[in-house]
């Protein structure tokens, strides 16, 4: 019973880790940054919000189609917009669990 309880513990907080524990190297990025800057932009916020928001040349991937279409993203230091922190570290993670150099993001939540 014991080793039940521990495998649901490990689960649980992992789970609570990857959602709300801070990324290290991960700098927020304002607006007014974003012109001139060489990064490439990845808008991992969903259809709805991104569509009323639009960020010129950003790449438009909400977080839930991030793994069918990470083909999409080139190989290059990335910046990600997201409307949550659990968006961005969730999103940010997936990415550099996948190679790629997620630099910045840029925290674009309208109230």
């Amino acid at each position: 019973m014991t080793l039940v309880g521990l495998s649901i513990s490990l689960v649980m907080g992992y789970s609570i880790m990857i959602r709300y524990v801070p990324i290290r190297g991960l700098r927020k990025i304002e607006e007014q940054d974003l012109k001139g800057n060489r990064l490439t932009v990845v808008d991992l916020r969903d259809y709805q919000n991104s569509s009323h928001d639009a960020v010129d040349g950003a790449i438009n991937i909400p977080l839930s189609y991030l793994e069918r279409q990470k083909m999409l993203i080139p190989k290059e230091n990335i910046m990600v917009i997201v409307s949550t922190s659990i968006e961005k570290n969730l999103g940010v993670r997936q990415l550099r669990k996948k190679g790629y150099n997620v630099v910045g993001y840029l925290n674009n939540k309208k109230d």
